[in-house]
């Protein structure tokens, strides 16, 4: 699935005010003609502001200018299928022609392709979310909250918004995706079912139905819901890409390269399908040739987020080669472009992401300056005080993983005790699921298999590098048939090149050779 430099992305929705307009008898024409022209006026005012004439149950879009919100509606088509870098120009009139367009903003920001950019146009959304509806201040301000990392506020602005809003689809669709982002998949099925029956041609609701239904192991289901997709869109490159990442989860190696294939036939800058087509072939061993894949991204690039989001996908090639210094190195040169950028968010993320491949070489030491450095850069920032307090949680939790590699028991307990603490307070499910899997790689480490198992079964099984320690954990109080189990579903996670599948992939392998014996 195509995205731009941040993450996942979530579309504005426009709808005009259809009502009918009642006119009162002949014998009361003068009234009728006075009622006829506050009628007349209420159009002008509808006209110039959409916002505060739409249909009951549905999400405005307020402008004070008509040309404004052509640009959006075509911007808005575009991000529908996922085409964000070409609906940026788009949102860039939109706003020059009215400077008080929240939603215009606020796609704005999602099609930007660096974290900075996108910060400054969701802060520009913010700031004009007093002249809109209540509607659009309730789901820019949605945004607000999950781009600082406040997900219970974020939850119960999407919920009011689709409670406001219960017959709009995007409404539906972006509560849908909130759900799927925190793993509850069966609450985000039901919203983005919702979705399709309010508005069944709505292309991104079937491509997310169908990423959906194949994280709950539906394939069957997934595989219709992403066919409808193509059928809906076949002109476009995304439905053909998403196809072959649930071909990619399965295992399907060959059949998916065909799709990305077609993705890129359609579209040659779609880079993310060469990035998937990268990721078939390291499944597949075939590392030199994922190499290749992602050079062709970087020649491909529309922008500076396409270049970064290969160098990412260097780094994992070679991490599963087992070639440190390489990975790293690619790391470092997203960490210069993030620099050269005074992207403060995305250095910080840099920085992190470098101390986590610190991490699976055993360079502790360096591991725990790197995210001590990332949490140091937010800090002196202008950024959040949200963003700022899990930015300083993250590097707890890496902090915390490297004092356990390195034996350092006592000061790795107090700092885990620390996190949990601050993490138990602002209760992020996410982090929520940092939190057991710290515990449980403790007490995997202490030899007390059957709490490790307890806590790693709270933690995100949607990782190799979790399943992989549960497999460790089952070994260990010889349930080897489910410890079989799980370094299989390691093995076979098939997801796209992310450091937590990547970094146990060849122990993985190595293992389930061994115990298959």
């Amino acid at each position: 699935m195509e995205l731009s430099g941040n993450q996942f992305r979530m579309h504005g929705f426009f709808s005009r005010n259809n009502r009918a307009l009642g006119m009162e008898s002949k014998s009361r024409r003068r009234t009728v003609m006075g009622s006829l022209t506050r009628v007349l006026l209420a159009l002008i005012v509808c006209l110039l502001w959409t916002g505060f004439c739409a249909a009951e149950g549905k999400i405005a879009v307020t402008t004070s200018s008509e040309e404004a919100r052509q640009l959006f509606l075509q911007a808005r088509d575009l991000q529908d299928k996922f085409l964000f870098n070409e609906s940026r120009p788009l949102l860039e009139e939109a706003v020059k022609k009215d400077e008080n367009f929240a939603l215009a903003y606020r796609d704005l920001a999602f099609s930007q392709p660096t974290t900075k950019q996108f910060l400054e146009c969701l802060a520009k959304a913010v700031s004009v979310v007093d002249k809109v509806s209540e509607c659009e201040r309730v789901w820019v301000l949605a945004d607000e909250a999950g781009a600082q990392t406040d997900f219970h506020k974020q939850r119960e602005y999407l919920g009011k918004l689709a409670g406001l809003c219960d017959k709009d689809e995007r409404a539906h669709y972006v509560l849908g995706i909130f759900f799927w982002a925190r793993q509850y998949y069966d609450s985000a099925a039901a919203e983005m079912q919702r979705t399709v029956e309010l508005s069944p041609n709505f292309l991104p609701a079937w491509n997310m139905l169908g990423y959906i239904r194949r994280t709950l192991n539906d394939f069957a289901g997934a595989e219709a819901a992403f066919l409808k997709y193509i059928e809906l869109n076949p002109q476009d490159a995304n439905p053909y890409d998403s196809y072959a990442e649930m071909l990619l989860k399965q295992g399907r190696y060959e059949e998916s390269i065909t799709q990305y294939r077609r993705a890129l036939a359609v579209d040659s800058t779609f880079n993310s399908s060469r990035y998937g087509i990268a990721t078939n072939q390291v499944y597949m061993g075939k590392h030199q040739l994922a190499h290749e894949e992602l050079a062709g991204m970087r020649t491909h690039a529309r922008n500076d987020g396409d270049k970064q989001f290969s160098f990412f996908g260097v780094a994992m090639v070679y991490l599963d080669e087992g070639k440190y210094e390489d990975a790293l190195a690619a790391l470092l040169q997203n960490r210069g472009r993030a620099e050269a950028n005074h992207d403060t968010a995305q250095l910080a993320a840099n920085s992190a992401t470098i101390g986590l491949l610190q991490l699976e070489f055993g360079r502790n030491d360096e591991a725990i300056a790197s995210f001590r450095q990332s949490a140091e850069i937010t800090q002196g920032s202008t950024l959040s005080p949200t963003l700022k307090a899990s930015t300083e949680r993250n590097a707890r939790y890496g902090e915390a993983r490297a004092l356990l590699q390195k034996g350092e028991l006592d000061k790795a307990k107090s700092l885990v005790a620390s996190f949990t603490q601050s993490v138990q307070v602002v209760g992020n499910a996410n982090e929520l699921r940092q939190m057991h899997e710290l515990n449980g790689i403790m007490a995997l480490g202490q030899k007390d298999y059957r709490k490790a198992i307890d806590e790693l079964l709270q933690s995100n099984l949607q990782t190799a590098d979790n399943l992989y320690r549960l497999a460790l954990a089952y070994q260990g109080l010889g349930e080897n048939e489910k410890a079989l189990e799980k370094i299989t579903a390691a093995v076979n996670i098939n997801s796209l090149l992310n450091l937590a599948d990547i970094s146990v992939r060849q122990k993985s392998l190595a293992l389930l050779k061994e115990w298959s014996k």
